[in-house]
């Protein structure tokens, strides 16, 4: 599995400026700038536009700056130590909750928790699905739908970057980008995976901290140092308590995850699909074991 290149995690120092601010009385601006300072960077801004990563192109897929056919959704799980992503061409009418939907298929999720979109722009407002509430931190915030509002029109408002939060419990946040391309495909309607990096984790495993110690358990990443604290798991107690054996570093086959894309578009994206389904097996209803084949295509 990739291990993470060291970066800042821009929602991590947010997080860090409001507790600065209340604890100070400065303003949470003021307050970014000065823990982007602590980092080496001029102010915010400068800190933001250094921390991302740079774009991927894939073959037969082209930017463009105008409306097109097609999206390209990158999704990349934060705060942990390995890479965890997926890149989805989607239909740009979808709304949010058929994006939570496509997420939801492509990482492996169960759909077994609640979910929100987040827009960078508008820091007051998060996008819920049809049975959440709207909080963070334990704060009610205004919420909206997530069906009431589609990618074209966040893209179109110049918002081409979320951030997508599942299970409030374990906090799973994951940066979400959007953008306009233009593909040698010939399904504007339908959804195509272009690349899997990583499996997710498993569901209930007690958020970043969890996961981590699971990654130790396996030799995937060194033992901490004490910044957090690990769960003292041997490979059988993950075996006993998930049901089979997990492998985390290898391949995952694209194919496993686009099938279920495909019934999911062939499905009008009906997000009914997801709540009535009933999974066979973790991780999305998939077999995890066939996932560590090589990747194919």
């Amino acid at each position: 599995m990739e291990l993470v290149q060291p970066r800042i995690s821009i929602e991590n120092l947010k997080r860090r400026a409001k507790a600065l601010g209340k604890k100070t009385g400065v303003q949470h601006s003021e307050a970014l700038d000065l823990l982007a300072a602590e980092a080496g960077f001029g102010n915010f801004n400068a800190l933001q536009r250094a921390s991302g990563r740079p774009l991927k192109t894939f073959p037969g897929v082209k930017r463009s700056k105008s409306a097109g056919e097609h999206v390209l959704v990158s999704v990349e799980l934060l705060g942990v130590p390995v890479v965890v992503s997926r890149h989805v061409l989607v239909p740009p009418g979808l709304n949010l909750e058929q994006l939570h939907g496509v997420i939801q298929i492509a990482m492996g999720w169960e759909n077994a928790h609640l979910f929100a979109f987040t827009v960078p722009t508008m820091p007051d407002l998060e996008f819920v699905g049809r049975f959440d509430e709207g909080t963070v931190d334990g704060h009610q915030i205004t919420s909206a739908r997530a069906e009431g509002i589609r990618i074209r029109q966040l893209i179109d408002g110049g918002n081409d970057s979320l951030i997508y939060k599942y299970d409030f419990g374990d906090g799973w946040l994951h940066a979400v980008r959007l953008e306009y391309v233009e593909a040698d495909w010939s399904n504007p309607e339908g959804c195509v995976l272009l690349e899997a990096k990583g499996l997710c984790p498993p569901e209930d495993c007690g958020g970043e901290p969890g996961y981590i110690g699971l990654l130790e358990t396996f030799g995937v990443v060194e033992r901490s140092d004490g910044s957090f604290e690990s769960r003292d798991w041997t490979k059988k107690d993950v075996a006993d308590w998930i049901g089979r054996a997990y492998r985390p570093d290898k391949d995952l086959r694209l194919i496993d995850y686009q099938d279920r894309l495909s019934a999911f578009a062939d499905a009008d994206f009906s997000v009914d699909m997801l709540y009535l389904y009933e999974p066979t097996w973790r991780y999305g209803g998939l077999n995890p074991n066939r996932h560590y084949r090589k990747t194919v295509g």
